[in-house]
């Protein structure tokens, strides 16, 4: 065994549990189809990363506009990283109609619901 390894066996191996094996060793999955149109020969070049690569692009990119539920996963507030007039805005709107059912919006809204109508009426 090397040195500083907890255990006796390898990572790789497995012992039944209860009569069970992990599902990766239970049965060796269906390659994905990237995978079998490179073995056909059949695969674009560079696909894969291109589309990863335009996700990418296009969520640097975006917008509150385009996708606030989206948008609100990598940034506290509405227009980025302090509170605006757009996060009070966008809050009124939400009181009148309904309480958000996707979790980024749920979170903020819950959030801007901790300043008080004096402190929102300040954010510019």
């Amino acid at each position: 065994t090397k040195e500083g390894t907890p255990c006796s066996k390898s990572m790789g191996e497995f012992e039944p549990f209860e009569g069970r094996t992990p599902a990766a060793m239970a049965a060796p999955e269906a390659p994905a189809p990237a995978a079998q149109a490179a073995a056909n020969g059949s695969a674009k070049p560079g696909g894969a990363n291109q589309g990863a690569m335009k996700l990418r692009k296009m969520a640097s990119n975006l917008t509150v506009e385009d996708d606030v539920e989206a948008f609100l996963e990598n940034h506290p507030y509405v227009k980025g990283f302090a509170p605006s007039k757009a996060d009070r805005e966008l809050f009124n709107q939400l009181c009148e109609t309904n309480f958000p059912e996707t979790p980024n919006l749920r979170r903020w809204f819950e959030h801007m619901e901790s300043f008080s109508p004096l402190e929102r009426g300040d954010w510019q």
